[in-house]
This record gives C-alpha cells, sequence and structure tokens, in this order.
C-alpha cells in the first residue's frame, strides 16, 4: 500500500515536475553541410566548405579528416580548409559572423559548438568567440595569453550567453596574427548551435492544474497516513 500512494503521489506532482523544468528549445543550428544559405559573414581567410587535410603546420596538429556532424555533406567552416593561416600578421581579427538569431525572454540562452583549433600563444595568434549583445560585441571566450591551442579531436564548447540574448543576437569567431607567430592550422568549426530555455507560459488554466496537482497529491496519502 504505501508504495501504492508514493506511486500515485508521483504521478499526481508530475505536471509540476514538468513544468518547472521545461526542455530547451533549439533557436538556431548550422552543420556547414551545404552552401551557405543562412547568410554567416566570411572574413579574410575564413572558408565554408567541405573538409580537406594537410601538412605544412609548424604548431599543433593538421585540420580533421572529417566534420563532427558525420554525414555526407562533410562540411565545416573553417580558416584556409586544409591549409594553414596565412603567414601576414594583422591586429584586427578576421571574423566568421553569423546572421542574425533572435532571443529575447529567455531563463537560458547557451551558445554550443565543436571546435577543432590549432594555434600559437597569445600575444602572439588570439582567438576569442563573441556575441553581439544589440549594442556591443561582448566577449564569451578568448583564450588566455601563453596558452597554445592544439586540438587533435573535435571538442564541444558550450557558453552561457544569457546576459547578452536579444532581438539582434550574432555570434562571432576570430583570430588575429602577430610578426612572429608559428604556422598553425587555425579555426575548424562545426554544429554551431543556440538553445535557449523558456518559463512555462502562465495561461488561464494554469493555477488549476497547480491546485489540482497539489491537491491529488495530498488525497495519495490520505489512505496511508489514517492506517497508521
Amino acid at each position: 500500500m504505501v508504495s501504492l500512494h508514493l506511486s500515485l503521489s508521483l504521478l499526481a506532482l508530475l505536471p509540476l515536475l514538468t513544468a518547472a523544468a521545461p526542455p530547451p528549445t533549439l533557436i538556431f543550428v548550422e552543420n556547414f553541410d551545404g552552401p551557405n544559405v543562412a547568410g554567416w559573414t566570411l572574413g579574410p581567410e575564413w572558408e565554408i566548405g567541405r573538409v580537406r587535410t594537410k601538412s605544412g603546420h609548424g604548431h599543433g596538429n593538421p585540420d580533421p579528416e572529417r566534420d563532427h556532424t558525420g554525414r555526407e555533406g562533410n562540411g565545416v567552416a573553417g580558416v584556409r580548409i586544409g591549409g594553414n593561416a596565412g603567414s601576414s600578421p594583422h591586429s584586427e581579427p578576421f571574423w566568421l559572423t553569423s546572421p542574425v538569431i533572435p532571443v529575447t525572454g529567455a531563463r537560458q540562452v547557451t551558445l554550443h559548438f565543436e571546435r577543432w583549433l590549432n594555434s600559437d600563444q597569445a600575444p602572439y595568434m588570439t582567438n576569442s568567440v563573441e556575441v553581439w549583445n544589440g549594442t556591443r560585441w561582448e566577449t564569451v571566450w578568448q583564450a588566455e595569453r601563453g596558452e597554445r591551442l592544439e586540438d587533435s579531436s573535435w571538442t564541444h564548447q558550450s557558453y552561457d550567453i544569457t546576459p547578452h540574448q536579444n532581438a539582434a543576437l550574432r555570434v562571432r569567431f576570430g583570430f588575429s596574427r602577430q610578426p612572429g607567430a608559428f604556422v598553425g592550422s587555425s579555426w575548424n568549426l562545426d554544429d554551431v548551435r543556440v538553445e535557449a530555455i523558456h518559463d512555462m507560459k502562465a495561461s488561464a488554466d494554469a493555477p488549476w492544474m497547480w491546485w489540482g496537482a497539489a491537491i491529488l497529491a495530498g488525497l495519495a496519502f490520505l489512505p496511508f497516513r489514517s492506517s497508521r
């Protein structure tokens, strides 16, 4: 009987539990397996296309042989796919910039992407990820000084960008190079996505659902209490 009453009470509470933890909503996804129909803006040296590998790098590892998605398209966004970042110094970063990804009113917004990045350390080469907050670009990640990046496999990256959500949200990935930097294969990106968690929408039925579930949970325990 005890297990029966507990089961009934848990079933009664199920609407409350599911309402309190809504699943994330996929706002944007890009796997780079075809033409640039989404409208990414490609700065110097950035490409979108099928993976290619090539030697000749002086630091870290070459570009990947396969994309992360694992489908027929085998596409990535990268810096000179199948080659290495250019040797000419540039203090202003070269950016790959997403189209607008509107998201507002969310409890939580998370940026996810798969990274294969090989680069000399800062300040010789800087690597960063930024988001547009509606007014200015905000850095959500930047390689630390002295940190060498030597990815030999796809690595999942995720960043909380909740404070920056807005109707004109954009994401960009960039790198800059100073004189004396080692040659590296630089950025490869795949499966970029933005997810949001919204609170349960209020409705006229919502209060009744909460009260009803609570009453059912209490009733489920009544026979158990009276038997003691």
